[in-house]
């Protein structure tokens, strides 16, 4: 029931624009501090200062997404959702040089463990310590 509740609340989330609580369009996005560190896919336990052979492993920091092979830089972020910590995730990567391509993310945090999906998947990460 869970599962199907997220999924019709991402599809409804994902069809509508994000702007500022004034209109206007946010400038500088960053992810809350909740959200920076670095984090691997769910059930593996990690540490933050190891290296990793993941390539499910990320990093956030400031306003960007450090994956295995590549970077999404923020464009947009709304919280959608006060408990537990949900947000809309607007981001571009590097790998689209004329960044044309706009990807759009939920992101749900409860306690150390961050469910991100997209229109094709979900995944599961825990906070590498």
């Amino acid at each position: 029931m869970k599962i199907a509740l997220a999924a019709v609340f991402l599809t409804i989330s994902l069809m509508f624009p994000v702007h500022s609580a004034r209109g206007e369009e946010p400038s500088g996005p960053s992810f809350p501090s909740e959200l920076q560190g670095v984090w691997d896919v769910h059930p593996w336990p990690c540490s933050a200062d190891e290296p990793s052979d993941s390539d499910m492993r990320f990093l956030i920091e400031g306003s960007k997404r450090r994956n295995y092979e590549d970077d999404d830089t923020l464009v947009s972020m709304e919280e959608i959702a006060a408990a537990p910590r949900a947000w809309r995730v607007l981001s571009t990567s590097s790998l689209d040089p004329e960044r044309t391509h706009v990807d759009a993310r939920i992101y749900v945090l409860a306690g150390d463990r961050l469910t991100v999906a997209d229109e094709g998947r979900t995944e599961v990460y825990v906070r590498c310590k």
